[in-house]
């Protein structure tokens, strides 16, 4: 989807019905008691996104950037090891792709 669909995604810095949608099916997916390969297929959906369209979690959704670091905490506790791998580069993505967007000064939206 992100490909084919990145500029809708993007519009209004993420504030969208697709970009809504969108993400409120990934966190359902990640609350949600799936098997261990669908979580990681989302843990890597989202860092693609993140690495595409970093301002839809950086951009003034402070509400979404944390729900987003809740849910990788949460899946820090797994029992998995590759879901809390793909939730550690997720949550370190995130953090770095937030200082980069405020010019390498600080991290206080994440």
């Amino acid at each position: 989807i992100l490909i084919h669909q990145k500029e809708k995604l993007c519009e209004n810095n993420g504030d969208n019905p697709l970009t809504h949608r969108l993400l409120e099916i990934y966190f359902h997916l990640l609350q949600s008691n799936q098997s261990e390969s669908i979580k990681i297929k989302v843990l890597i959906s989202f860092r693609h996104l993140i690495n595409h369209t970093s301002n839809i979690f950086l951009n003034g959704h402070s509400l979404l950037c944390s729900n987003l670091c809740l849910e990788l905490l949460k899946c820090f506790d797994s029992k998995f090891k590759s879901i809390r791998y793909e939730s550690c580069v997720v949550l370190y993505l995130l953090l770095r792709k937030n200082y980069e967007q405020t010019r390498m000064k600080s991290i206080n939206r994440v």
